[in-house]
């Protein structure tokens, strides 16, 4: 009789040990779910910010192309003024 005993009695240690291990998983599959969220929360974060860089960029680099195109005539234009002054 207490080799029955102590089956039910490792039968509910088990059935315990099943039901904390099922607690712990749910605590880690809430956790992984916080995570998910986050990063997701972050990827829309950097794709928005990639945009603004992007964005910045073009403009920088054409107003790099205005200043360029804007030295190019004002040598052009000194070059007159000096052909202008020899005459």
């Amino acid at each position: 009789m207490k080799s029955i005993d102590e089956i039910i009695e490792n039968i509910n240690n088990v059935d315990s040990s099943i039901d904390l291990l099922n607690n712990d998983n749910n605590n880690v599959v809430n956790i992984l779910d916080s995570v998910e969220t986050i990063t997701s929360s972050l990827d829309t974060s950097i794709k928005e910010v990639n945009g603004v860089i992007k964005v910045q960029f073009n403009d920088t680099k054409a107003m790099d192309d205005l200043i360029k195109t804007l030295q190019i005539t004002a040598n052009k234009l000194n070059s007159n003024i000096n052909k202008f002054k020899i005459m």
